[in-house]
């Protein structure tokens, strides 16, 4: 069997599955319901600058982006990226993480996010988002069920024409910026690069 023969959607369900079952949950974000939880996060999450830093500075984001971060968490980067952006819109289902993601916005001053509680899988895109955007932001929040859905409506809300960016940040690919593939999954053009520095 060749590897575009085989139904990755469904394998990422089945890991996906499995997952749930060893978290003992119903679903990714049920982990970071209590504030106290996403306070820890957001800790951590800002004892590592260089990496939010690195990767702002490698998206294509400028004073008149419309930015999307899915999976927003605690605002680690819909903040950061606030500062520099006309606009974030910040998609993130927990109550504690949205919390945070608030009183951190309040702190920086920033105050052109807007929050929408809710999980990916389940926004409409035409009336719990507000048109189309330039970056989509996925950072470590691909815990959807369905990846094929889900990153097919990311893609639904850019602007036309606009690739998918798909990047890798860890220990060997940071600051490398060669393009790792570039492809079509779908209908949707995928450009993979290792540090998204473009």
């Amino acid at each position: 069997m060749e590897y575009n023969e085989i139904d990755w959607n469904q394998i990422w369900q089945k890991m996906y599955q499995e997952n749930l079952k060893c978290r003992g949950t119903n679903d990714c974000a049920s982990i970071w319901v209590s504030k106290e939880k996403a306070q820890s996060f957001m800790k951590q999450s800002r004892e590592n600058p260089e990496r939010i830093r690195h990767v702002i500075e490698g998206l294509p984001i400028h004073s008149g982006s419309r930015v999307l971060d899915i999976g927003a968490g605690p605002g680690t980067m819909a903040v950061p990226i606030a500062k520099v952006a006309a606009h974030v819109t910040a998609v993130e289902p927990s109550p504690g993480m949205t919390s945070v993601l608030a009183e951190y916005a309040e702190e920086e001053g920033v105050s052109n996010i807007q929050i929408v509680q809710k999980r990916w899988e389940d926004i409409d895109l035409s009336s719990d988002l507000d048109g189309q955007y330039d970056v989509v932001v996925a950072s470590y929040s691909l815990g959807m069920p369905d990846i094929k859905e889900a990153i097919s409506a990311m893609y639904r809300v850019l602007w036309l024409g606009l690739p998918l960016l798909v990047c890798r940040y860890d220990k060997l690919g940071a600051g490398d910026d060669r393009p790792l593939a570039e492809a079509s999954w779908e209908g949707v053009p995928i450009r993979a690069k290792s540090g998204c520095h473009l």
